[in-house]
């Protein structure tokens, strides 16, 4: 799962465990407890993903509930099902863990009805009846490979110049736009180890160093700009929450609350609807979720429900009553769950998520038909999707670790992250694919020609339907040397 990083002074980031599962055409969560009192195994999702017309692979999340576990999918043409696969082991974990089954010999352009059954010494699970249909045969795309290379219709992702110090080490987590007007923020550190923030603006071929925040010392994790002469960026200044506003003709820093924590308050995540209205999110270190509003001339800290060690990432409005911030519960224990909380113009409260989801670490929601959440799944990575009144789950290409989605229309988003295979793993077509791309039906791997597997891409913002910027950081051979990086998507 990914473990989400914030940058002290001149320690840029620890590390990065990101794993991915395969993508989904078909899915569905499965609703109750991820873990059961009498130990019988707990499922919370469902999918298949078309492989062929005659060739479906299954997954599901399960649960062994700390009991060794094993699992079928039974499959069929009614809910009679009529065939089962070989039994499987699961193992005997507490955590989620995402299992997958590929058979043959299917019909072609046929509905066929599956579940998956789990079971330990204590009981067995099944899930619901789900289904899927297989292609034509006149249409048939068999793959031998799961994650194929790339039709025309995809995008490439392409490096492009970044003005970053020559020594020490930089970054790059947010970028914004309004209209042709872009920044994007972070920080650099010198070779002795002071860091300050660090802002780039885009050009329209290049990322050129621009005029920062004077805080010697802060760093930047979030911006968003309502128009080229007003953006809000927050980050961090030593132990205290830090926020700074650009009027057009420079950068003041302004008064910004933080609660009195033994460890320190970080801002990581902010949304403006208006220069009169943005809410920023983070967390009292070890402590609690942090929620601050802007009125244009103040901010102030709003109450939130805060479970056991809980905090926040990021956040997303798409009108003054809709707001939602992502976050987890329980991380420093090294693990955590999903803590999703909403806006509804009077106060926060927390939304249910699928069984099994780990933290959160970005939501882009602008408009309320596009809302997406990346995190985690088990040992995978997985984003979730506002529909009908619920999060629902999608998994990500094999490989892929997600970190923020942008998107232009309702079938054409990008998700921007991380290439976690190395070019060695079992299944792995060659290339880099930082990025993945959703055609309205499943999350389908981006290519990036040329550019090596330390690329981190941590945030992406899309000023047309071809055209997206990302901004992120390049981990050096030695893993603990930083530079800051930025690209453009095109056509492929």
């Amino acid at each position: 799962m990914p473990l989400i990083q914030f940058w002290r002074n001149s320690s840029i980031l620890a590390s990065l465990l990101l794993a991915g599962t395969g993508s989904l055409i078909a899915s569905a969560p499965v609703s109750g407890s991820i873990a059961h009192q009498d130990g019988s195994p707990a499922i919370s999702f469902i999918g298949a993903m078309v492989n062929s017309s005659t060739s479906v692979t299954f997954q599901a999340g399960l649960s062994p509930n700390g009991l060794d576990t094993t699992y079928v999918f039974d499959y069929g043409l009614t809910t009679a099902y009529g065939q089962t696969t070989p039994t499987q082991d699961a193992g005997s974990g507490i955590s989620s863990v995402m299992v997958t089954v590929q058979v043959t010999g299917l019909l072609p352009n046929t509905t066929y009805h599956y579940q998956v059954v789990a079971t330990n010494s204590a009981g067995s699970m099944a899930s619901p009846d789900s289904t899927v249909i297989t292609t034509s045969s006149s249409t048939q795309t068999t793959t031998t490979n799961p994650r194929p290379r790339l039709a025309a219709a995809s995008i490439t992702i392409v490096r492009v110049p970044v003005a970053t110090p020559a020594r020490g080490q930089s970054g790059l987590t947010d970028v914004s736009c309004a209209s042709t007007f872009c920044l994007a923020v972070g920080l650099e550190a010198s070779g002795s180890g002071r860091s300050k923030p660090l802002v780039e603006r885009w050009t329209g071929t290049s990322f050129v160093k621009f005029s920062s925040p004077p805080t010697l010392g802060a760093s930047l994790y979030a911006i968003d700009c309502t128009s080229s002469a007003y953006c809000l960026a927050v980050g961090r200044d030593a132990l205290n929450a830090y926020s700074a506003r650009f009027t057009g003709r420079g950068w003041q820093a302004l008064p910004t609350p933080s609660p009195v924590t033994s460890n320190g308050n970080i801002l990581t995540g902010l949304s403006c609807i208006s220069p009169t209205n943005c809410w920023s999110v983070g967390y009292a270190l070890f402590n609690s979720a942090l929620v601050e509003h802007w009125n244009g001339s103040a901010w102030s800290v709003v109450h939130v429900p805060s479970p056991h060690a809980s905090l926040f990432n990021a956040v997303s409005c798409s009108s003054s009553t809709n707001c939602w911030a992502v976050g987890s519960i329980d991380s420093y224990a090294g693990h955590g769950s999903a803590l999703v909380e909403h806006w509804n113009g009077r106060s926060w409260s927390i939304s249910s998520v699928p069984s099994g989801m780990g933290p959160l670490t970005t939501i882009t929601c602008k408009r309320v038909s596009m809302c997406w959440i990346d995190g985690s799944f088990g040992q995978g990575d997985a984003v979730l999707r506002f529909i009908d009144g619920l999060w629902k789950m999608y998994a990500l290409p094999k490989f892929f670790g997600g970190f923020e989605v942008s998107c232009t229309a309702v079938r054409n988003c990008l998700n921007v992250g991380t290439d976690t295979s190395g070019g060695s793993q079992p299944g792995y077509s060659g290339g880099f694919h930082p990025g993945a791309q959703w055609n309205g039906r499943s999350w389908i791997a981006v290519d990036a020609p040329g550019l090596p597997p330390s690329d981190i891409f941590r945030s992406t913002v899309c000023i047309s339907a071809k055209r997206c910027l990302l901004v992120g950081i390049n981990v050096g051979s030695s893993g603990n040397n930083y530079v800051a990086i930025g690209g453009v998507t095109r056509p492929a």
